[in-house]
């Protein structure tokens, strides 16, 4: 998942993978040398990370706050993390299809304001993880019968 800010004369692009959660920052094309979890250093002042794609970044550099990926709102939170309902009937392959319809979500969510559309894309995106679960239920009840 990534996100792109600018920040005065500085381009600001995050990434965090969805399955790692390893994230990489990169300041006007310079990518940051990781000095421990969540602290990066960039030319000579130390980058402080706050946060994740799900909760929101916050990168501090010296004394100066960059919001890079914003927090979604209590309404955007429920509507992103709906799909994970299908662990309860799934289980771990439901929890798999319902955490990627999430995380599906949670950037699309980002991007548009629009609460409609918000909503149509959070059960537009439920109903697409419930099919791929269906179809690998099939057919891994295939492969044991």
């Amino acid at each position: 998942m990534t996100n792109s800010v600018t920040f005065g004369d500085k381009k600001i692009s995050y990434y965090e993978d969805f399955w790692t959660g390893k994230k990489t920052i990169i300041i006007n094309g310079q990518i940051l040398k990781k000095v421990d979890k969540k602290t990066y250093k960039y030319e000579d002042e130390y980058c402080f990370v706050k946060g994740n794609y799900f909760t929101g970044v916050e990168l501090t550099i010296g004394v100066q706050r960059v919001t890079v990926v914003r927090k979604l709102t209590v309404f955007e939170t429920i509507l992103c993390f709906l799909p994970l309902l299908m662990v309860i009937l799934g289980g771990a392959v439901g929890g798999v299809c319902g955490g990627m319809a999430c995380a599906f979500n949670a950037a699309f969510i980002r991007k548009n304001d629009k609460v409609i559309l918000q909503i149509l894309c959070s059960l537009a995106s439920a109903v697409v993880a419930f099919v791929v679960y269906s179809i690998i239920s099939i057919l891994l009840i295939g492969l044991i019968i």
